[in-house]
């Protein structure tokens, strides 16, 4: 069986493994199976809603005894409760309700239904019971008996409706004077210096200057941010390249390292290293080019060399490129 891939840093790659025989206790079908229902489920619910690939689910849950999302398995036990088939009748006793085992018992011995006994003061039963048959209400005392009367007085024979507003009238007058000064509402916003036509053009003036400060922030480091630890890992990787130099496989070797510089390099760039990420992108093509070729080990070196330098500072950095101006409307 021959593996075609690529390896960390992107080189084409192909492996030819020899299958005489599966190793006892492994499980491949099962294994096969499942990974071939998720790629069909995935399928399934990216949009591919077919009725010939709810098939092919169905069929490989199947064939190869695992599970989808059409299938199920239902575990039948085979033994036999009852020999015969005939079935028994079982009676499951329950809890009786509250307050009615003395009448269930009065009723077993004589047949007949016991009388209820009479209500207590309130409503209540002797045997801690409740009975809902109307009992007479004490009667309440002479002494405690109220009544309500309302009685509608006249007005006086002097009083008129003209006299009552102007009652009214003096109390409003009164409280008036008695209250405190009312709170003067304050004075309208001054009228703007601008014209609503010149208002859409100074907008966009500070729209455009805000672009421009975020352009050039995007382009310079930012200022509290540590590069140390950026310039540690590329001395480790400078290493790593070196030490693949002198491997017996260098382009295997150098896989890893190749990635990971890769990786920095992304890394660089997305917390504003522009400097430290324009510095490695050279020598990374020119290391990826070099992995299928002859003289790797010497570019290994080389590259290795230069990138100790970009570590350390020794190299010069290279010119910074102007960033692309961006469009106002994006």
């Amino acid at each position: 069986m021959t593996v075609h891939g690529r390896l960390p840093a992107g080189t084409a790659t192909a492996l030819t493994v020899v299958l005489d025989s599966v190793a006892p206790g492994v499980d491949l079908e099962a294994a096969w199976g499942r990974a071939r229902i998720r790629d069909l489920e995935d399928r399934y619910a990216a949009g591919e809603s077919t009725s010939a690939l709810e098939r092919e689910i169905v069929a490989t849950s199947l064939r190869h005894r695992v599970l989808s999302r059409f299938t199920a398995f239902v575990a039948i036990d085979r033994a036999v409760v009852n020999p015969g088939g005939t079935p028994r009748g079982i009676v499951q006793p329950v809890e009786p309700p509250a307050g009615w085992a003395q009448a269930e018992s009065a009723r077993t011995r004589s047949g007949i239904a016991p009388p209820m006994p009479a209500p207590m003061a309130g409503g209540g039963l002797p045997g801690g019971g409740w009975s809902n048959a109307p009992t007479a209400k004490p009667a309440m005392p002479a002494k405690h008996k109220t009544m309500s009367v309302s009685v509608a007085a006249a007005p006086p024979a002097d009083w008129s409706v003209d006299e009552d507003r102007e009652e009214a009238s003096a109390e409003g007058a009164a409280d008036k004077l008695s209250a405190p000064a009312a709170y003067a509402p304050p004075p309208p916003p001054p009228a703007p210096s601008q014209t609503p036509a010149a208002a859409p053009r100074s907008m966009m003036r500070r729209l455009l200057k805000r672009e421009e400060r975020e352009e050039r922030k995007e382009a310079a480091a930012p200022a509290g941010l540590d590069a140390r630890p950026y310039h540690q890992r590329l001395a480790l990787l400078a290493d790593e390249l070196a030490a693949a130099a002198s491997h017996a496989q260098p382009a295997a070797a150098a896989q890893l390292p190749t990635a990971r510089l890769r990786e920095l390099v992304e890394d660089a760039r997305s917390v504003g290293l522009a400097a430290l990420a324009q510095a490695i992108e050279p020598l990374l093509e020119r290391l990826t080019a070099a992995l299928v070729a002859a003289d790797l080990a010497s570019v290994l070196r080389d590259v290795a060399t230069a990138l100790r330098q970009v570590a350390t500072g020794q190299a010069p950095p290279p010119a910074p490129t102007p960033p692309a101006r961006r469009s106002f409307w994006k």
